[in-house]
Order: structure tokens, then C-alpha cells, then sequence
């Protein structure tokens, strides 16, 4: 079957340079007998979601690099009759460049076939319009990276704003169908009632929701007194649902407010379902924590709400076109009576087995390892997300860390070959990935194209794909070499990038974030780090030529990596104190952390005596220490000679984890800093701080991938966690210990 050989592309002119623009396009057909099957084929930019005959039966367009998007197939028989049938597809386009997605006209492509033929199609006959419900046009930012927020009309549900015929745009047709599985329903979340009230905004012009939000005056209520007789604690959904009556209090307040707990943080949709006397405005706002004694929404230039209006009676939606992360929830209600029958997240889950396990007779590491997963999957639907609360998209150097340990947890690979795709499609003119594949970033981060590199070789070695090794085995090299072209100099060594835009950040930490960097501190810098990763690249590249039977071009670079681990020992090692120097610029050396040391040793920079000593060093305190999600490196360091370094290791693991889950954590933080860092809008949720259960399973029970052989059984190490067993599924089928 030939697809899209009759739809077209579809817009609406009028409206195509509008940001935050919602379409909605319409179809009316009848039907008589129902065939068995009715398979719609659709593609947008941005995104869609498409109700047949008023039901929600699909949304979510798949994240694209430029130039791969896909399409989508969405069975609708169970929405259809026999009759008259319509179907709208709501079309959201941002019109601006985030990182997790980027301007783009807002557009959709579609053909609905039935099981015998097409009858139904993306043409100039389509009929479109602003949708009347959604505003369109500027509107605050989550942040930068999410885009914008959102503001929905529950009173403009029954708009009879006309239609217009839909005009046709020249777009490229889709390459390709969704490469990995579709989100599956997981159902609302239970939320408890945790807090109720009034409030009152305060006299201060305030300019977005989550400003209204974060600075009310709240006045909590006893539950019974407000809902007539019920005790707490109380949760959603309810089928009967809450009445709250704020009717019988003194004047003067704005309205009913209301705090909900997830009892965890989730991962999901805003449903609501709420019905009110009168229309009024709904505020709604979300957060991971209660640090501020109310749900944090409004911190530096990040948002974390949005606003609705509330009709006459019933108010029943589920938002699809924004995915929430957080433990809390608030509405502010404005008005003084409402029933609440539920308000929450509405989970679409990433389709992963059950079958890897791990357990041992110490109960915090079989806790820690079961958040780890719990957090990589909240971290996992239709793409890597690397902090969801704040960011939403893929992150190069996050999602190779979600990669690897995914083969462990999940023993997953489509998601990992279909983002290491996006990655290559990714590299520009000059041969730089995007640090944000599926968005759009005005900087670079020169790292990045090695860390692309590693995760390419680790896909390969833990996957046995070939056929992906010798698709992407051509962006590899150029991803390399436009970091190895920097070192034809008299050091022999890759320089600081000091081009526009450029980032050179390795680590959260002080000298190594990038922030301070200017042209002028760049030009004839030489950084430790990029060159022992481009070693390490050079190592993977070596073994991706391997595997696509290409010895000669391993071997050269091989002796290439040589030289360098050679130049990068010379330039950055003090004999005197046994340990590397992170820059070096105009002759002198400068700047002593953990994580150059443990990327010295993972290139292979020091043999013997030497390394060892190196490795003594690592775990001494005397260094600027790794951040959380970069201590990966650290312990994998040490872990080369795993028998001597394991009890640390883990011991380590058990303190730095160990603190968060004693703090109340129910996923693991981006920094330890947890809600402080970042100017207060550091996030507990982040896919990168999971790796403690890759080394639970690759190390403690000794299941790790060799080049060309797969999993392979190693001996697991001794006394550093007792009674270790875990159950792993391989491409080959499982392997337990």
C-alpha cells in the first residue's frame, strides 16, 4: 500500500505566522455498515491530537530530528458508527524554537483508509479554523525548553466560529513510519487531597498564572468544613466527587483553592474533571515538592502553570499536548463552590517488559535500584526526557546515560537506535551535533559529538545491530573528526572551541559548566576533558569500523588514539602530585577535579603504578568532586580494577542515593542540591542520576556487554553487596545470575 500518494499537506494560510498556534481541522463522513478496520495514517508539526465523533483517539506526533520526520497509524473502529461521522484533528505548531521542538508551520498530513479502501484525505476540501478553544498567540513560558503555556476555554467547547477550506503547503512527505511503540494507557493517578482553603491574590500586577499562583494569600480550611461532613484524608478520582463550599466565610477572599499529592512523582497528561455552578477562571500549577509550603510554579523565567476557563456545569478534559512531571498539584478556583471528582495525571506509559530484575539481602540497595527504574521510566515515553519537570526533550549527553542503563533495566533498543538516529540527523553544515536533536539550540556542545560516538559503540556492543553500526558509521566519523581536525598543532591536541555559540560544559561543577567561558578565556586553551573523551571516541569508532569489517580503519585509528593518550599524559599530568590538570593554556596547567581523573583513566592516559595511584587519589576527598549524574565516571574508573574498588564504590552509591530516598525522594535528583540548585528550579527527576542499577547488574552480579560477543558472564564482585542476583533480558533472550 502506497502511502500519501493522495493527501496533501494542509494550513491555514491566514493564521501560519501565529506562535502557539492551534488549527483545527474537520472531516464529516457517513458510513454505512462498518468495515473491520479503519486505519488512519496522519503526520503534524508540531504535534496533534484527533477526536472521532467527540472522543479523544489519539495524540502525541512522535519526536523528529530536521528532515526524519514520521507518521503515525491510529485504529478508529471503535470510535465510528454506522451514519454520519466526524473527525478533528487539532494541529499545534509552536512557531518558535525550543530545544525539545522548533518552528515549524503548523501543518498535518493525513489518509484514512478502511479496510478496502481510501475514502478520506488531507486536501484543499479540509475544512480548518483557529481553534476557538485553545488561545493561540504569545503566551508565557514553562521554559525554555518546554515552550509555551497554555490557556483553554471550556465556554468555547460548542464554538460555532465558521470553517474555511484549508490551504495546501509544500512540506517533504514522511520518511518513515513511528519507529518505536506508542505510549499505552496507564490510567489516572490517585491523588490525595492534602490541603484546601481560600485565597486571595495580592494587590501586585502579576503577569503569568504561576506569578498569580506563587504569591496568593492561602488560607487553609478544615476539609469537613468545606466539603459538608467528609474527614480526611480523601483522594481522587471519586465518582460522586468533593464539594467544596467557601459560600458560608466571611467576604472578601477570590476563591477556593486546593493541594493535591500524587503520593510519588508521576508522569502524565492534566485531567480534570470539575463542575461549577458559574463559569470562572481555573489556575492550575505543578511541582516535584513543597520546599515553598505551596507547589513552586513561578522560579526565575520558568512557569509551571496554566490557566482554563471554567464552564456552567460540567468540565471534563484531558490535555494532550503538554506532558506534566511532578508530585504536586494546585488549582485556584475562582469562585466560592465547585464539586471535584478529579484533578490529576492521566498516565500514557512507554511499553517496557518486566522481566530484569535485581535483588540482594540489603534492603537501601534494592530500594535504590528499584527508583532508579521507576525513574528512568518517567523519564522514557515517546522519547528520552531528561528532566521532565523543567526540560521535556532529548539532551545528547543525558540520553546516552539513559541508553545504556535501558539495555539493563528494560532490555529496550528501539528507543536507543531511533535516538541515536535523530542524533545523526542532527549534525549541521560544519559537523557539530545539536545538543537537543528534536528542538532547536543557538549553541553547541563540541563534547557531544564524542559522547554520540560512545553511544553508538555501546548500542552495538549490547545490541548486536550491525546493520545500524554501518547506517550511522559514516556520521560517526565526521562527528569525530570535526574534534580530532583540531589537534594539527604543536601539541597534538584538540583546542577549546572558541566559535559563537559554543558551550563547553563537561560537569555541574566550578570551572567545568562552560558559564564563565568567553572568547578571549577559549582562544589557545586546551581542555583535558574533550581530549580524553575524544580518546575514548576514538576508541569507539575503532570498534563501530570492527564490526562493519573494516580493520584498516580501526587500526589507524587506534594508533591515532595512541598518540594522543601520548600528547594528553605530556601536556596534563604533574608527576609531582600524581594527578591530571583539567586546562592548560600558554604553558601553565590549572584546575584539579575528580572527573578529569576518571576520564584520563577510562581513555587508557595512565598504565600500572601509576593508574593505580590515580584511582587511590579518586577516593580521597582532596579533588572538586563530581556532581551526581557525572560520578558515573568515577565509579566506572575505579571499577576497572573492580575487586579493590568495590566496597567504596557502592558504599559511595548507598550515601549519595541513600540521602535523597532518606529525604523522601521517589526519583533521583539532577544534582544532590536537589530543589535548590539551579536558582531553585533544579528537578527530582532525571534520567542520567539512574546508573546506580547498571552498575548493580554490570558490575555486582557481573553481566556486561564484550565487543562482538553481546552479554557476556563475568565474575561478579566480591563482598561489596551480598546475596547479588538480577535477571537481564538480552536480544538473545534472558540471562540471569
Amino acid at each position: 500500500m502506497e502511502l500519501f500518494s493522495r493527501g496533501k499537506w494542509i494550513t491555514a494560510a491566514s493564521h501560519r505566522f501565529i506562535p502557539n498556534l492551534y488549527l483545527e481541522f474537520s472531516e464529516t463522513f457517513r458510513l454505512g455498515a462498518l468495515a473491520s478496520s479503519y486505519a488512519l495514517y496522519l503526520c503534524a508539526r508540531n504535534n496533534y491530537a484527533v477526536y472521532v465523533n467527540d472522543a479523544l483517539a489519539g495524540f502525541g506526533q512522535a519526536p523528529y530530528a530536521a528532515g526524519d520526520i514520521c507518521y503515525d497509524r491510529i485504529e478508529l473502529r471503535r470510535y465510528l458508527k454506522s451514519g454520519e461521522n466526524t473527525m478533528r484533528i487539532v494541529v499545534y505548531g509552536a512557531g518558535a524554537d525550543f530545544t525539545s521542538m522548533r518552528r515549524e508551520p503548523c501543518a498535518l498530513l493525513f489518509e484514512l483508509f478502511s479496510d478496502k479502501e481510501l475514502f478520506c484525505i488531507s486536501s484543499k476540501e479540509t475544512k480548518v479554523r483557529l481553534c476557538p478553544y485553545y488561545k493561540s498567540g504569545e503566551m508565557p513560558l514553562f521554559s525554555q525548553e518546554k515552550g509555551f503555556s497554555f490557556h483553554y476555554d471550556f465556554t468555547k467547547e460548542e464554538s460555532t466560529a465558521p470553517y474555511f477550506d484549508s490551504d495546501l503547503i509544500d512540506l517533504p512527505l514522511p520518511s518513515h513510519r513511528r519507529p518505536t511503540e506508542r505510549c499505552t494507557d496507564g490510567g489516572k493517578c490517585r491523588a490525595v487531597i492534602l490541603s484546601q482553603g481560600i485565597f486571595k491574590d495580592d494587590n501586585i500586577e502579576k503577569t503569568t498564572p504561576a506569578e498569580k499562583m506563587q504569591t496568593a494569600f492561602l488560607s487553609p480550611r478544615a476539609f469537613w468544613d468545606m466539603t459538608g461532613g467528609h474527614l480526611p484524608p480523601q483522594s481522587v478520582p471519586d465518582q460522586p466527587g468533593f464539594t467544596f463550599d467557601a459560600g458560608h466565610y466571611a467576604s472578601g477572599f477570590d476563591g477556593i483553592y486546593i493541594l493535591l499529592d500524587c503520593e510519588q512523582i508521576q508522569s502524565g497528561y492534566f485531567s480534570l474533571d470539575l463542575e461549577l455552578a458559574e463559569s470562572a477562571r481555573i489556575l492550575v500549577g505543578w511541582g516535584e515538592h513543597l520546599e515553598d509550603l505551596r507547589v513552586r510554579c513561578a522560579v526565575g523565567k520558568c512557569n509551571f502553570a496554566f490557566s482554563l476557563q471554567g464552564n456552567r456545569g460540567a468540565n471534563r478534559m484531558l490535555f494532550p499536548f503538554v506532558r506534566l512531571c511532578c508530585r504536586y498539584l494546585a488549582l485556584h478556583i475562582y469562585a466560592d463552590r465547585c464539586t471535584l471528582r478529579y484533578a490529576g495525571l492521566h498516565r500514557y506509559d512507554y511499553p517496557l517488559s518486566e522481566i530484569p530484575s535485581f535483588s540482594c539481602n540489603d534492603l537501601l540497595h534494592r530500594k535504590i535500584y528499584d527508583t532508579c527504574r521507576t525513574t528512568l521510566t518517567l523519564c522514557l515515553h515517546d522519547g528520552y526526557e531528561y528532566a521532565p519537570y523543567r526540560e521535556g526533550g532529548m539532551n545528547i549527553a543525558d540520553a546516552a546515560m539513559q541508553m545504556l542503563c535501558g539495555y539493563y533495566v528494560f532490555g529496550e533498543y528501539r528507543q536507543s537506535a531511533a535516538a541515536l538516529r535523530q542524533m545523526a540527523h542532527s549534525l549541521s553544515e560544519d559537523d557539530f551535533l545539536s545538543p537537543c536533536p528534536c528542538g532547536r539550540a543557538d549553541y553547541f556542545i563540541p563534547a557531544d559529538n564524542c559522547r554520540f560516538v560512545i553511544a553508538l559503540e555501546q548500542y552495538v556492543r549490547h545490541s548486536g545491530d550491525i546493520a545500524l553500526a554501518a547506517e550511522l558509521l559514516y556520521e560517526a566519523k565526521r562527528a569525530t573528526e570535526a574534534i580530532l581536525g583540531r589537534a594539527a598543532n604543536k601539541e597534538g591536541l584538540t583546542d577549546a572551541f572558541f566559535e559563537k555559540g559554543v558551550f563547553h560544559f563537561y560537569d555541574w561543577q566550578s570551572g567545568l559548566s562552560g558559564a564563565k567561558d568567553t572568547e578571549d578565556s577559549l582562544r589557545g586553551r586546551y581542555d583535558c576533558p574533550l581530549n580524553a573523551l575524544l580518546s575514548i571516541a576514538l576508541s569507539s569508532l575503532a570498534a563501530l569500523y570492527r564490526a562493519c569489517g573494516r580493520p584498516q580503519e580501526a587500526e589507524y585509528y587506534l594508533g591515532t588514539k595512541k598518540q594522543l593518550n601520548e600528547n594528553i599524559r605530556r601536556t596534563f599530568f604533574d608527576a609531582e602530585k600524581g594527578l591530571y590538570f583539567t586546562f592548560y593554556r600558554s604553558g601553565v596547567c590549572s584546575h584539579m577535579c575528580e572527573l578529569t581523573q576518571s576520564l584520563a583513566l577510562l581513555a587508557g592516559c595512565a598504565h600500572g603504578e601509576e593508574a593505580q595511584a590515580l584511582r587511590h587519589k579518586l577516593t580521597q576527598g582532596m579533588l572538586i568532586p563530581c556532581t551526581l549524574t557525572s560520578a558515573f565516571f568515577k565509579y566506572e574508573a575505579l571499577l576497572q580494577q573492580g575487586e579493590a574498588w568495590g566496597t567504596y564504590v557502592f558504599s559511595d552509591i548507598a550515601e549519595k542515593f541513600g540521602n535523597m530516598l532518606f529525604s523522601g525522594a521517589t526519583t533521583f535528583y539532577e544534582t544532590e542540591d536537589g530543589a535548590r540548585a539551579f536558582a531553585n528550579a533544579g528537578a527530582l527527576c532525571c534520567g542520567s542520576a539512574a546508573y546506580p542499577a547498571y552498575f548493580y547488574m554490570a558490575y555486582l552480579c557481573g553481566i556486561r556487554a564484550e565487543e562482538g560477543e553481546g552479554f557476556c558472564l563475568h565474575e561478579p564482585l566480591p563482598g561489596a553487596v551480598n546475596e547479588p542476583h538480577c535477571r537481564i533480558l538480552t536480544p538473545k533472550g534472558e540471562l540471569s545470575v
